[in-house]
């Protein structure tokens, strides 16, 4: 589907965002293997439309130190697909996104 000026958030590095915050698992991960998900998903770049959603996600180590961006999403920014739960969307993000529009919620 096409965003269409929906809200999403995502678990972001640093403040200001980097384009490297909205990498792949495939682009951050290339050598490792995911089992069971298809290289088309791990291709793509996993955000939520729920803002509590996302935050649970600094429960795991390696997400603890990041902070909740939140920005929204046009049709011109990629295509989405509902993926794993509820709330969480795989994007293919469209290179034309402007990332540094994010704003960060947390400091």
């Amino acid at each position: 589907i096409y965003p269409n000026g929906e809200e999403f958030y995502r678990l972001c590095t640093s403040n200001p965002v980097l384009s490297s915050d909205f990498y792949s698992q495939k682009k951050e991960n290339p050598k490792r293997k995911f089992a069971g998900i298809s290289e088309c998903i791990l291709f793509s770049v996993s955000i939520w439309n729920d803002k509590n959603k996302c935050l649970a996600l600094k429960k795991f180590p390696t997400q603890k130190n990041k902070k909740l961006g939140k920005f929204i999403l046009n049709k011109e920014d990629g295509v989405l697909k509902n993926t794993f739960k509820p709330n969480h969307f795989s994007w293919w993000r469209n290179e034309k996104f402007n990332f540094a529009s994010t704003i960060v919620l947390d400091k």
